[in-house]
């Protein structure tokens, strides 16, 4: 199956919902790292978006009054505060059911996009009406320089082989329309603490067609805090137990 490229202008239409709902929640980032993802949206060249902010460290003071202030000078940015920390799964899904945009875009809080990361992605599922939900490539970033690429496949076919395997997503790059998921019922699964992006894309490929943009849009952070390195054998459980249900 051919995809279409990405050509299509995007026209914000007067009077319609935002397009893009970018949801994003925070934790244990350092907050420089949070500043620096939180500009990386707001100075997207695509602009028609709210930004989901979901804040689950509300003890920590330092975060609660940057978040506060970015909430009051940027109108676009709704901001969320649990009252205590629940954990990345379950924040998630207090911010999809906020998220009011045709096209649900994640973002991590220690991860940069580039300023064409939103416009390459609603372009791209604009054009292709039968995709339901995509990601793209990112740079391997060390928080000075480019270390390495992150690789996925793009077409639906070789995405569906990739599967048994890992994540065919890039989970902050991840875009989906949000009228499927509220059609299917779809959701983080909250008995994944971790590998809760491989367990959602497992649901996504039951019920239509995934794919990826062979384009780099994002700088993935990689440091010895990342999910991946805390929770790693709790993660490596919840790997097997998605591929078994595959």
């Amino acid at each position: 199956m051919s995809l279409h490229p990405n050509t299509l202008k995007i026209k914000k239409e007067t009077g319609k919902a935002t397009t893009v709902s970018v949801l994003m929640s925070v934790y244990s980032e350092p907050l420089d790292w949070v500043k620096q993802s939180i500009e990386s949206i707001l100075t997207q060249t695509f602009t028609d978006f709210e930004f989901i902010i979901i804040n689950d460290n509300p003890q920590n003071p330092k975060l609660a009054f940057f978040l506060n202030q970015q909430s009051k000078k940027e109108p676009r940015i709704k901001l969320h505060t649990n009252p205590t920390n629940i954990g990345l799964t379950k924040s998630l899904n207090i911010g999809l059911k906020l998220c009011r945009g045709k096209y649900i875009v994640r973002m991590d809080a220690d991860d940069v996009s580039l300023p064409e990361r939103l416009v390459q992605q609603v372009k791209f599922m604009e054009r292709n009406p039968n995709i339901i939900a995509s990601s793209a490539l990112a740079y391997e970033w060390d928080g000075d320089n480019v270390v390495g690429k992150v690789y996925r496949p793009t077409t639906p076919q070789s995405i569906k082989e990739y599967i048994f395997t890992s994540s065919p997503f890039i989970h902050p790059l991840l875009i989906i329309r949000r009228d499927i998921l509220e059609k299917y019922s779809i959701k983080y699964d909250e008995s994944f603490r971790v590998s809760q992006d491989y367990k959602l894309a497992a649901d996504l490929i039951e019920i239509g067609t995934i794919a990826n943009i062979d384009d780099y849009l994002l700088k993935y952070r990689i440091s010895r805090t990342q999910i991946s390195n805390r929770k790693g054998l709790e993660q490596v459980e919840n790997d097997k137990l998605r591929r078994r249900k595959i």
